[in-house]
């Protein structure tokens, strides 16, 4: 099968515009055997490009067409000239902002991350994860389970509304059990090593070889992010969501003080919950079903992660009072997340949901 992508040209190590979820898709199909063709070439390999532009191939002489949301946001597209197969969208944009565009709405299927089930989305979204890369497989192979220290890695490097949160309510109480390691790779600490150097300016400075090393290391990974939802009037449209944003911090001012958090929260999804489950090194997240997390395949939980309820986050800490208990939901984690998120895995999915249109 031919399938075309179209990719943001990369920039700079800070304006590398890095498309993960592309890759990981990309790679899987490329597994699979089908062939891929691209605007630009894109995503260095050892051996060339993942995405490489070609003259002679064009999107209307493909099976399938694949934009995402990093290239919607720098280029005006309209599908309707295009007379290739489906249309396809990955939209792994922390906002909302493509979900109200016109032409959104004309793409056959649009695969969006950080999905819930309190939002109303258009007829044609359906849930699309990050999953696991080559490269994230790559340098988490080792998976140290007989080496695994007793610590919880917490690496994060931006503020989320939802972190902060968790750290009054979780972590705290997390380190009367178990120590937690706040080391953090600086965003200008580049690689020494060249292959790992131009990984690092390729993903936009997210490529730390020490930081899988300490993953690989670690018993469980906090792996929370994202940002309580406004009520579900303001999420009809775009002007309205931002109001909303601002409605909710006052409410939420008034119900911390009450000790009371929101189901609702969105950009939940994140390259570090993968690279946990990827690395044997249980994620601590927050409850996906609880909170409405929208996925193809639902992990369990405490069987494949460790899911916290912020009003009542007992029941995640205690789980740290049997070592053990914690290294058996890593391990099964792992397993979990290779058989339903690695990149054959996605390919698969993506091919089924495609032939289904």
């Amino acid at each position: 099968m031919d399938i075309f992508f179209y990719c943001a040209k990369y920039k700079s190590p800070s304006s590398a515009s890095y498309q993960h979820g592309q890759i990981a898709l990309a790679e899987g199909l490329v597994e699979l055997g089908n062939n891929i063709y691209s605007n630009v070439n894109y995503w260095s390999k050892e051996d060339g490009w993942l995405f490489e532009r070609s003259n002679n191939i064009q999107p209307s002489m493909c099976d399938i067409v694949v934009y995402n949301s990093k290239f919607l946001k720098e280029n005006k597209v309209d599908i309707s000239n295009i007379n290739g197969g489906v249309n396809v969208l990955l939209d792994q944009l922390d906002e909302f902002g493509l979900m109200y565009r016109e032409e959104v709405k004309k793409f056959d299927i649009v695969l969006r991350s950080h999905m819930s089930k309190w939002v109303d989305y258009p007829e044609n979204y359906f849930p699309w994860p990050f999953g696991i890369t080559n490269r994230i497989k790559k340098y988490t192979k080792n998976n140290k389970n007989n080496n695994k220290k007793e610590k919880v890695l917490k690496n994060y490097r931006v503020g989320h509304e939802i972190r902060s949160v968790a750290d009054m309510r979780v972590v705290k109480n997390i380190n009367n059990f178990i120590n937690v390691d706040s080391q953090v790779d600086s965003f200008e600490e580049k690689p020494e090593n060249e292959r790992d150097l131009k990984l690092w300016k390729m993903t936009g400075r997210r490529h730390y070889p020490k930081y899988y090393e300490r993953l690989e290391s670690s018993l469980a990974t906090l792996a929370f992010g994202g940002f309580f939802l406004p009520p579900s009037i303001f999420m009809s449209n775009y002007s309205l969501s931002k109001v909303g944003r601002k409605v909710m911090n006052g409410v939420l001012s008034k119900m911390y003080g009450l000790g009371m958090y929101p189901k609702k929260v969105g950009q939940w999804d994140s390259f570090r919950l993968w690279e946990a489950w990827a690395a044997g090194s249980a994620p601590i997240h927050l409850d996906f079903e609880k909170y409405g997390f929208l996925l193809p395949v639902y992990p369990s939980n405490l069987r494949h992660y460790i899911g916290v309820d912020l009003n009542s986050p007992d029941t995640a800490v205690e789980v740290f009072r049997d070592m053990k208990k914690v290294k058996d939901i890593a391990i099964r984690g792992r397993k979990w997340a290779y058989k339903h998120y690695g990149p054959m895995a996605q390919a698969r999915r993506f091919l089924e949901m495609v032939s289904n249109i």
